[in-house]
Order: C-alpha cells, then sequence, then structure tokens
C-alpha cells in the first residue's frame, strides 16, 4: 500500500537536485551555492503537487489505521508483506536523508528563506510521514497479532520475530548511513544510498504477492481496508506513468512502481469481489442465533457491531460451511450414542 509514496523518494521531482543522486554528476562536482541558488526557485506547480499527495497519502492510510483499531483484529494481514514493506520503507527514509545531505546544509546556512526551504525538504517530509503511517499500521498489526481478536500463538510468534528483525534492520541501516557521513567519503555515501534505494524499489515492487496468497487463502479481506486501497492504487499508475514519460527514463526506473500498482490492483480486486460475496449471503447474521463450531475464532466486521465465527464460509465456493461442519459433529455424537 505503500509504494506510491514511497516513489516520491525521488529527489528531482520534489525539491531536490539531480545532483544529489547520481554518482557521476553529485553535488561535490559542483559548489554548494549553485545547490542553493537552484533550490531558491522552486517549481510552484511540482510543490502543490507535492503538498496534496502529502495530504492524500495521510487521508488514505485513516481507514486502515481504523479498521484495525475497530475491529481489534490485524487477521487477514500477510506477517511477510508487514516485513517487506517496513524494510522499504525503512531504506527509502535513510536513502532520501544520504541524498538531501546538499539541501540540509543551504537551509542551515541560511541561504533560503523558511519558505524556501520548506519546499525544498518536503521530499524528505513526505517520505518521512509515510514512513510514519506505515509504522503506525505495523505496530498495530503486531499488537493486535498477539492480543488481538482471533490472536494465536503462531501469530504472536510470527510478529515478534518480524517485529525484531525489522527493529534490527533500522538500527543498521542508521548506523551504517552515520557512519558513511561521519567518514565523508562521497563514493561511499553515493554508493550505500544507491544500494537503499534499489532494495527499496524492489521490495516496494513485490511485497503485495504475500499479501495476495494470504487474502486467497482466507478468502475475505479481513482487516484490509477496501477503502484505503482505493486511494492509493490509482496513484500507484499514475507514478509509474510520470516516470516513464519523464526524458531519458529507462524501463528499470518505471516498472517497479508498475509491478506493485497491478498487484495492488489484484489485492483490490479481491477483497472487493469477497466483500460482495459477504454481503450477498448475509454473512453478518446473529452470532446469538448461531453456534459455530468449526474454529474457537470470531472476527469483527467493518462496523464492529457483529461478531460471526471463522469458517462460515468456504473461501472458495462463497457456501455456507460452519453450519454443516456442525450439523456433522451432531450427527456423529448421534451415532456414537
Amino acid at each position: 500500500m505503500t509504494h506510491t509514496l514511497r516513489a516520491l523518494a525521488q529527489p528531482y521531482q520534489f525539491g531536490l537536485s539531480e545532483r544529489d543522486i547520481a554518482p557521476s554528476t553529485t553535488a561535490m562536482s559542483t559548489s554548494n551555492s549553485d545547490l542553493c541558488g537552484d533550490l531558491a526557485n522552486p517549481s510552484i506547480p511540482n510543490f502543490v503537487l507535492s503538498l496534496l499527495l502529502t495530504v492524500g497519502m495521510i487521508i488514505s492510510y485513516a481507514p486502515q489505521h481504523a479498521r484495525i483499531i475497530n475491529r481489534r483484529s490485524a487477521r487477514g494481514f500477510s506477517q511477510l508483506f508487514l516485513f517487506l514493506g517496513l524494510i522499504s520503507s525503512t531504506s527509502a527514509l535513510t536513502n532520501i536523508l544520504l541524498l538531501s545531505r546538499g539541501t540540509f546544509a543551504c537551509i542551515t546556512s541560511g541561504e533560503l528563506t523558511a519558505g524556501q526551504g520548506f519546499a525544498a525538504s518536503l521530499g524528505v517530509v513526505q517520505v518521512a510521514l509515510q514512513y510514519a503511517m506505515f509504522v503506525i499500521m505495523f505496530v498495530l498489526c503486531e499488537i493486535y497479532s498477539h492480543s488481538g481478536v482471533g490472536a494465536s500463538a503462531a501469530d504472536a510468534r510470527a510478529a515478534i520475530a518480524v517485529s525484531l528483525t525489522c527493529a534490527l534492520h533500522a538500527a543498521v541501516s542508521f548506523f551504517n548511513a552515520l557512519v558513511v557521513l561521519v567518514a565523508g567519503n562521497e563514493d561511499a555515501i553515493i554508493g550505500y544510498a544507491s544500494f537503499l534505494g534499489t532494495l527499496s524499489t524492489l521490495l516496494a515492487a513485490w511485497q503485495y504477492a504475500p499479501q495476495i496468497l494470504t487474502t486467497y487463502r482466507l478468502g475475505r479481506a479481513e482487516s484490509l481496508s477496501i477503502h484505503t486501497l482505493l486511494m492509493q492504487v490509482p496513484g500507484g499508475f499514475l507514478w509509474a506513468f510520470t516516470l516513464a514519460i519523464r526524458p531519458g527514463t529507462q524501463w528499470s526506473t518505471w516498472l517497479p512502481y508498475f509491478v506493485a500498482a497491478a498487484l495492488q490492483t489484484v489485492l483490490l480486486s479481491m477483497c472487493i469481489i469477497y466483500e460482495i460475496r459477504r454481503k450477498r449471503l448475509h454473512l453478518t447474521t446473529d452470532i446469538n442465533s448461531a453456534h459455530y463450531h468449526h474454529h474457537d475464532v470470531v472476527f469483527y466486521d467493518e462496523t464492529a457491531s457483529e461478531q460471526v465465527a471463522e469458517g462460515d464460509i468456504d473461501p472458495r465456493t462463497g457456501l455456507p460451511a460452519a453450519r454443516e461442519v456442525e450439523l456433522e459433529v451432531e450427527s456423529s455424537l448421534v451415532n456414537v450414542s
């Protein structure tokens, strides 16, 4: 759900110069005053677009955060999806922090006004906010994987393993960034930033594959927010298109974002189909008049006002299954007696 905003780390789109990202034409080959002069004249259309995208990003995550909290469950989320997403977001944030050191120098030196400094650093702000939004979702999922509705011991163990691994990755990434910055080796800085950018892009492109598989196996959207997906899918294709039409852009630049948008579209389509099927079959029935025993787990629907036992429908056929299980159990008990 985060590839579009993660792509905003492309520095030359939002206030940073190409000299910040190209190893062969780095800011070290041009005076810092030239960079500051470029940043003092930001593109107004790009600035407005950046603000709109920032607001849209925050709004798009709100339904997902609210759905997890209202359901008191992270059921439906793939731990591998969360793992790849957070690793990718951490790498993107570290990448843009390294590449923005020239911009920060212009701001701290006083060569830019407050407004110019804000415009110049807006790309960093966007990536940082996206990181914060994903971290909030990640933390909510890990909390409810421990103590939420339907949480199991296996879910708790997986959540602990993923959380510790992501925390270790973040610590190593930021520590390495600090080391190369203190060392002041330009080649090392650019090389490490390029590695992080490549890693972030590749993981962002394929993080939806395990989520698609998880959703297919469950046959439900569960805690995934369709509203969030509806807002983020169009942005993914739009961003891939804007990258593709830029002069000199290669297929390797825009293809990962196109793949990510395509996979997210598949996920959105599955969630919509399962939701329509759920409503058509009246799955949110009164729990007081149904006693399902397929699994001793219940989950909350979208409004968290009704509970339905898990396993009440075959995810492939859409036919009620839990009642059949109950009848089979009752029949077995009669035969034994």
